[in-house]
């Protein structure tokens, strides 16, 4: 209980790793294990106030991994390979960060933007050029869509005269009644058939024309727009996208202290 009292305090701020290596360590209360809980304890400390210098003093990471390989090394000797493992994978993922965080400080908000622009304008430009032509193609469907349409109501007019005729013939050919209904039974399923065609036709027509008023409206604000008003509102974009990803990297790399008081 005593060595769990110790690092309770830090155990659900570690990665997944070293958190299984702490329980291990902690699943009991082996006096022979307070060297290295307070080792472990030291070293969180100093990567307390590492971090700090590092965030403060733009010092590059990896000045200090020798002090961090001599204590890992330590930890390792009192006979705690997974801990001493997990601390270098994490002491890694930290220096990824904080590489990743130098490499957005010195490249800074302005080349970041400049980078990224001509890619996003060549997108804008090309969406631009080929609206038309996706219109075209997106206006002919409809036509055959509507064309097929038109036939499945055609055919389903002459079934409905032939179905008129058959009522006819029936009145005056009572002898062959049951010809005629036969004739009926079998006029009667193919206008089903026709019946659902003409459903899922009617339905996919009425996609197909929403799907032309879309982009008929959206190439109406894309033709209405310039170049440079775009260019403006993606600059600002791109800005914010930065600000978003600086501050993102740089909590993540706060959160990775250990607040060992």
């Amino acid at each position: 209980m005593i060595l769990r009292f110790l690092f309770s305090f830090v155990v659900a701020r570690l990665s997944s790793q070293l958190r299984e290596a702490f329980d291990a360590l902690l699943s009991d209360d082996d006096p022979d294990k307070l060297l290295l809980c307070l080792e472990v304890s030291n070293f969180f400390n100093f990567v307390e106030s590492l971090i700090d210098k590092l965030l403060e003093k733009k010092i590059p990471f990896r000045h200090f991994w020798t002090v961090l390989e001599r204590k890992i090394a330590l930890i390792k000797d009192i006979v705690s390979l997974n801990i001493a493992k997990a601390l270098t994978d994490d002491m890694n993922q930290l220096e990824r960060k904080f590489v990743k965080l130098q490499e957005l400080q010195f490249v800074g908000v302005s080349d970041y933007v400049a980078a990224r622009m001509e890619v996003h304008l060549q997108t804008w430009r090309e969406s631009r050029a080929s609206v038309g032509l996706r219109i075209q193609a997106q206006r002919k469907h409809v036509d055959q869509a509507e064309e097929v349409l038109s036939e499945r109501l055609a055919h389903l007019c002459e079934i409905d005269s032939s179905l008129a005729s058959v009522d006819v013939e029936i009145a005056e050919l009572e002898q062959k009644l049951a010809e005629a209904k036969q004739r009926r039974t079998i006029l009667e399923v193919t206008k089903a058939g026709e019946e659902h065609s003409k459903t899922v036709m009617s339905s996919k027509v009425a996609l197909s024309r929403e799907r032309l008023a879309k982009m008929e409206e959206e190439a109406a604000q894309l033709l209405s727009a310039y170049e440079d008003s775009f260019k403006i509102e993606l600059q600002r974009e791109l800005e914010r996208t930065y600000a978003k990803e600086f501050a993102k990297l740089e909590q993540q790399i706060i959160s990775q202290k250990f607040n060992v008081k």
